[in-house]
């Protein structure tokens, strides 16, 4: 069971894998950077206003807008695990963000919990199988829930083109294609865990929740904005999205990734599912399940009438929401549309 940590001004080390100089010694990608930090700096801001102490590591060539932060400098010659194992010691939890691309987030919860010190994330063994695509199709297909058919690709039986390749351990959009046939699969980087899955047509939506003590709160669903680049492969490309989800889409969407979720052990805190919703409701299915932070926070929060992270902290069954629509892009810019005052509670 994940420890829960004290409620009230509590000292909070929020670690960014990309920002907190888990890549000091490469180039930064800035599309990935740009994400990390917008969902770094809305949190941070978010714990501050509610009373909390927040420490983070921080690149060197990085600068953090968020007043009130304590930022330790992370330098080419840092030792970063070190550092991290410091942090998580001097302070009452963690929370961590970092992508499951090549087992990132897999192994910073390993060593916080391998601390025994309090989390405000999933528990390593959910990471970990979230973070594995075929595995979790698997997983969800034990389960009876309707998820696309996932497998590794074999060039000795004919793929369903058209097809959705991506890594087997990736995170959102990177390195994924949409595949016509064999010759634009054979114009891909080769690697051995390339996997495939039909494409399947429909709204790309996600819903994000709060998780607390098995109680499972739902937030919004929001359409998810996709983009595709290359005359083929194409290259699949996150755009952002729009919260929330029009009726009855949202209902549906919701519904589904509750189903998912229950399904889990060990998921806690924040956390996203991404789902593809046909012309019916058995046409829906479950494509990922994000286990951390998403990039959806920064948008919710703006909708919400409550401070957001706090609910991460207390699992706070009610939530009230704004009548207002949000846009954001990849870049974690964030648009309000004004709509006519009222509130709502989303809850389960």
């Amino acid at each position: 069971m994940v420890k829960q940590p004290k409620p009230m001004g509590m000292k909070i080390y929020l670690f960014e894998h990309l920002c907190g100089g888990g890549m000091r010694n490469e180039d930064l990608p800035p599309d990935l950077v740009a994400q990390g930090q917008a969902m770094l700096e809305a949190v941070a801001t978010d714990f501050i206003k509610a009373g909390h102490h927040v420490t983070t590591t921080i690149d060197r060539r990085i600068t953090l807008r968020v007043a009130g932060i304590h930022g330790i400098p992370i330098r080419p010659d840092s030792r970063l695990e070190s550092i991290f194992d410091r942090c998580v010691s001097s302070c009452d939890t963690t929370l961590i963000i970092a992508p499951e691309v090549h087992g990132l987030l897999t192994h910073w919860t390993r060593r916080l919990a391998a601390t025994s010190k309090p989390s405000l994330g999933c528990q390593p063994s959910a990471v970990a199988l979230c973070s594995d695509k075929l595995a979790l199709c698997q997983h969800l297909q034990a389960m009876d829930l309707p998820t696309p058919p996932t497998g590794l690709f074999d060039p000795s039986t004919p793929p369903p083109w058209p097809a959705v390749i991506k890594p087997r351990m990736g995170a959102g959009c990177e390195n994924t294609f949409t595949c016509k046939n064999n010759s634009d699969f054979n114009r891909l980087p080769p690697r051995s865990d390339w996997i495939l899955q039909p494409r399947i047509r429909g709204v790309a939506a996600s819903v994000s929740f709060i998780l607390h003590h098995g109680q499972i709160t739902p937030l919004l669903a929001g359409h998810q904005q996709m983009n595709t680049q290359g005359t083929g492969p194409h290259r699949m490309e996150y755009c952002g999205g729009n919260i929330p989800l029009p009726q009855p889409l949202s209902k549906r969407a919701i519904a589904l990734a509750c189903r998912a979720t229950a399904n889990i052990p060990g998921l806690n805190g924040f956390l996203g599912v991404d789902l593809i919703l046909g012309t019916s409701s058995d046409q829906d299915y479950v494509v990922e399940i994000n286990p951390r932070l998403t990039l959806s926070y920064i948008a919710l929060r703006k909708l919400c009438a409550t401070n957001l992270a706090m609910a991460i902290i207390d699992g706070q069954p009610a939530i009230s929401w704004s009548q207002n629509t949000a846009s954001f892009n990849a870049a974690g810019h964030v648009s309000v549309h004004n709509q006519e005052a009222a509130h709502g509670t989303a809850g389960i």
